[in-house]
């Protein structure tokens, strides 16, 4: 066994496997025989569904980079390595409310422990429900059992994600 530096991945932060979340998603909606590329022309709908720019020259210069053969294809590893920078890129502000949305998939402003329980499945995580629970109440500052981006916001600089 080696005492050397190991070179293992670090594992990935909850924003990163949100984000992998959303690419997967985002991807498969599209991939509809599941052999690992979509359509070009389904580019701005998938930059839609990332919350992305997705105005006629972000689309045509993203199709450039992920369609460099002009195949009308866009294969997932690349798909993948490109638009990971695209959501790394983005404005914290604008990342804080995507992440925001993420959660509050009804529109309403709050997120409730039911909308935990559901990204806590999406991402294959077991988290009890008391302990969603007491999530909630932490960040929580007006006691109504919601937590609104306001709420949000406070909790992610708290713990070191903003």
């Amino acid at each position: 066994m080696s005492s050397g530096p190991s070179h293992r991945t670090p594992p990935a932060s909850p924003a990163q496997k949100l984000h992998e979340n959303q690419l997967q998603n985002a991807f498969a909606t599209f991939d509809t025989a599941g052999d690992g590329w979509i359509p070009a022309s389904k580019l701005r709908h998938v930059l839609t569904a990332l919350n992305l720019p997705n105005d006629r020259a972000a689309v045509t210069e993203l199709q450039a980079e992920l369609d460099r053969h002009r195949t009308g294809r866009i294969e997932y590893p690349t798909y993948l390595r490109v638009l990971r920078s695209c959501l790394a890129a983005r404005n914290p502000a604008d990342e804080l409310r995507s992440l925001f949305a993420m959660f509050d998939v009804t529109g309403a402003g709050r997120i409730s422990v039911r909308d935990l329980e559901r990204v806590a499945s999406e991402l294959d995580e077991a988290i009890p429900t008391a302990e969603l629970q007491e999530m909630v109440d932490m960040a929580d500052r007006d006691g109504d059992g919601l937590v609104d981006l306001d709420d949000f916001t406070l909790i992610m600089r708290k713990v070191g994600l903003l």
